[in-house]
């Protein structure tokens, strides 16, 4: 016996429309609406960006509009710019950390070990010494942190400025 089976298109069969008929019309108005909503939802989409971008600009001209003037660190007149002559460290040891320090707050911090020997031994002193003798903590030797403040603002003049040097000594505690 002969196996019958089905002939299965090698194609989808569809209505075929003619150009110009009512239902091609209607086809083709269906896909332009699709595309108009499209295009609204794109120009809305644009839109609120747009918003938010206006609204960052406003901010900023915000900011601007209100920033104050930078004033420039000038020297004091009584500061001259030469090495103090005092020296707790040699010209040279100073000249190296200088080389190698990052920052004013680094500089500072090299060279306390040369200023203040006693503190960074074996006996760990450090731990009981503070700058300002905060915390229950005993202070360092005015004369030796005046060494130390003197030098990290003839490197870096921008140390001279208060809110620098308070930044130095909380890096340096």
């Amino acid at each position: 016996m002969p196996i019958i089976t089905r002939p299965t298109p090698a194609r989808r069969v569809s209505a075929t429309m003619e150009p110009g008929s009512v239902a091609h019309i209607l086809v083709l108005l269906n896909r332009m609406e699709a595309y108009m909503a499209d295009q609204t939802r794109a120009m809305i989409s644009m839109g609120k960006r747009l918003t938010k971008q206006e609204a960052a600009v406003e901010r900023l001209e915000v900011l601007l509009a209100s920033r104050q003037p930078l004033q420039p660190i000038l020297p004091d007149p009584d500061q001259e710019n030469q090495m103090p002559e005092t020296s707790l460290v040699d010209k040279v040891i100073v000249d190296a950390i200088n080389r190698e320090a990052n920052n004013e707050a680094h500089f500072a911090c090299l060279l306390l070990p040369h200023v203040f020997p006693e503190l960074f031994g074996v006996d760990k002193l450090r731990l009981l010494f503070n700058w300002n003798g905060a915390a229950a903590k005993q202070a360092l030797d005015a004369s030796r942190k005046a060494y130390v403040e003197n030098m990290t603002k003839f490197f870096y003049p921008d140390a001279r400025s208060t809110s620098v040097w308070t930044a130095v000594v909380m890096r340096i505690n």
